[in-house]
């Protein structure tokens, strides 16, 4: 059962990844004035797949009863999920910053 859940949760973790990846490419080639944002929100979702692999180890270290490896997975994978969320919110300000500075030129002309 235990092997079963890690590759259910493996499986759906990757078509997640992959299906947001294409999304992001196609928003990438198809947009002119926001392609630096999209490098921000690729670093997102690299590093947030690298705390995914540190906690499916730490799950999966938890399941077989180990301790400071468990810690020790778990605390990577906190410290890759929070400089994530800073890729991804770097990104937000980023493309916020954009979007404003596109309306106040629209505004002026």
């Amino acid at each position: 059962m235990e092997k079963e859940l890690m590759l259910a949760l493996i499986g759906g973790y990757s078509l997640f990844i992959v299906i947001a990846l294409i999304v992001i490419i196609y928003f990438w080639k198809t947009s002119k004035s926001y392609r630096d944002v999209y490098y921000w929100i690729v670093a997102h979702l690299l590093f947030f797949s690298a705390a995914v692999v540190f906690g499916f180890k730490a799950i999966d270290k938890y399941m077989g009863s180990a301790g400071a490896p468990f810690l020790n997975n778990l605390v990577y994978a906190g410290i890759l999920w929070f400089v994530s969320i800073v890729c991804l919110l770097v990104g937000a300000v980023r493309i916020k910053s954009k979007m404003s500075k596109e309306m106040n030129s629209n505004d002026g002309s």
